[in-house]
């Protein structure tokens, strides 16, 4: 069962049984918020939010900065659907993906996880600790925030 409530056009806070995500939109980059466990229809709900914040931008460049908090980790099923999204993304203007791990209940675990995703879905990606850094990588990529 989901609970989708938006404050505003540009951000989004979706709740799931085992998990929950926030999205907003700051300029040209995504800032989101994890917690629990990524399932199937979380990360089918949480794409298709995606691609509809970024609709505005019309295919200009756009990044990621996510921030994970608790379990983190994906199953083999969310782990495939996440390479998905990432490439359909790039094909509507994402160009990075900056994620602060420190949060997670098992940060080495997370990192290595979402670095094989990044790498599957030939993702440019940056784990920082910081949404300054995270930030400050993707104005590099080309994707500038508010």
């Amino acid at each position: 069962m989901q609970n989708t409530s938006s404050a505003h056009p540009s951000s989004t806070k979706t709740l799931f049984k085992h998990g929950e995500y926030t999205i907003t939109l700051e300029g040209h980059v995504i800032k989101a918020e994890f917690t629990g466990v990524a399932t199937e229809n979380m990360m089918k709900q949480y794409h298709a939010d995606v691609v509809s914040l970024v609709q505005p931008l019309q295919g200009a460049s756009w990044g990621f900065l996510g921030s994970i908090h608790g379990t983190g980790v994906l199953t083999p099923e969310t782990e495939a659907l996440l390479v998905a999204s990432l490439q359909e993304r790039m094909k509507i203007g994402m160009r990075g993906c900056a994620v602060i791990a420190d949060g997670a209940k098992i940060p080495a675990m997370v990192v290595q996880q979402l670095a094989r995703v990044f790498k599957k879905a030939s993702m440019p990606y940056l784990f920082c600790s910081s949404d300054e850094e995270g930030f400050k990588w993707l104005a590099e990529q080309g994707c500038v925030s508010s």
